[in-house]
């Protein structure tokens, strides 16, 4: 039984993004034993699922607990070594490691740490960006990748929406980051279950780490009550969304509000209960293509070119074609040159048009 340590400590979209690679890696070595170094709070759903067999959850705010994580993994002896993550702490812990072989994305300066490298093509999907890694190991992978259409296989460049761009064809199954079918139903709520089958459910999910992704609050508040006497609308998020989240449900009796009460595994179980997201370009995005449901997406900041797009099918992407976009990989706390306009450009009537066409007809 070979024993295989995969890297991936970015954030939930980076780590959720790597599905496609890690449902390949079983694939490819269905009697290996895989492990994942990852970020706090994410290795519930990567077990859960059967993507790995073992998670090792990192705080990096709390160097204590990363050095004893780190101390577990170098007395260990790993046949294989995968790094996803390309931050130079990820490469030095790669380093390190004990492992027979370690394969990683070529840089200037990590030829030491790695046996096989090789070049990450920023034209694709970061999922298949990631996915590709796994051709050091399987030549097969990459002619697959190779094979896809532009529809999926390249970042699309153009800054206008994406309407019906991405439902022209569907992700083949390889290369699909849905484990819809290894994600039990979640029920938080007794009514829950009951409210849900009543008709048609709206998903919000308004923050993100970065505040110039986020969507204001006037716009989600407009749409919530568009739609709330039509659909039920249920308001998901992070502890730290709790306060917009409330804000949003303030005098609507009807909304269910499930902010801060889900772990990523749960989420993805409630997920499987409605009809579609309303959200930004954000970690709960990725979540939900994992799940199976369909996806409006309200982006920023950040542009499909840069690759980080939700990786389905059955998703839309609302944007406005700007010179200042993109701004950053990420996003910022504050709008570099002040307008965010990129944001307050996109209108609630936009957004429930799309919402109406795409997915609620």
């Amino acid at each position: 039984m070979k024993k295989i340590l995969v890297i991936q400590t970015a954030f939930v979209g980076d780590l959720f993004l790597s599905i496609p690679f890690l449902k390949q890696l079983k694939k490819i070595f269905p009697d290996g034993y895989v492990s994942i170094l990852c970020r706090q709070g994410t290795g519930e759903f990567l077990t859960k699922t059967g993507l790995v067999d073992n998670s090792i959850e990192v705080d990096k705010k709390n160097k204590s607990q990363l050095n004893r994580n780190l101390k577990e993994l170098y007395n260990e002896n790993f046949d294989m070594l995968f790094c996803l993550h390309q931050s130079i702490r990820s490469h030095l812990i790669s380093l390190k490691i004990h492992a027979s072989h370690k394969y990683g994305f070529k840089n200037f300066w990590n030829f030491f740490v790695f046996d096989s490298r090789i070049n990450k093509d920023y034209s694709r999907p970061d999922a298949l960006r990631q996915l590709s890694l796994l051709g050091v190991v399987d030549k097969d992978v990459l002619a697959k990748i190779e094979s896809l259409s532009d529809c999926h296989g390249k970042n699309l460049t153009l800054q206008e929406s994406t309407k019906d761009y991405f439902f022209k064809e569907s992700i083949p199954p390889w290369a699909s980051m849905n484990v819809a079918d290894h994600i039990k139903p979640t029920i938080l709520l007794s009514e829950l279950s009951t409210y849900i089958s009543s008709r048609k459910t709206i998903f919000i999910a308004p923050g993100s780490v970065w505040a110039t992704k986020k969507w204001s609050k006037e716009g989600y508040r407009e749409v919530i009550e568009e739609w709330v006497d039509e659909a039920n609308i249920v308001l998901v998020g992070s502890k730290g969304e709790i306060e917009l989240c409330q804000e949003l449900a303030k005098g609507i009796d009807s909304i269910i509000d499930l902010s801060g009460q889900t772990s990523l595994y749960e989420l993805a179980g409630v997920f499987k209960q409605g009809d579609v997201l309303v959200t930004n370009d954000s970690g709960a995005m990725h979540v939900a293509a994992s799940a199976g449901l369909p996806i409006l997406s309200i982006f920023g900041p950040t542009t499909l070119k840069i690759g980080y797009r939700p990786w389905s099918s059955q998703a839309t992407v609302i944007q406005r074609p700007l010179k200042c976009r993109p701004c950053g990989k990420h996003g910022h706390d504050k709008c570099p040159i002040g307008t965010h306009e990129c944001m307050k450009s996109i209108s609630a009537k936009v957004v429930s048009s799309h919402l109406k066409k795409y997915f609620l007809t």
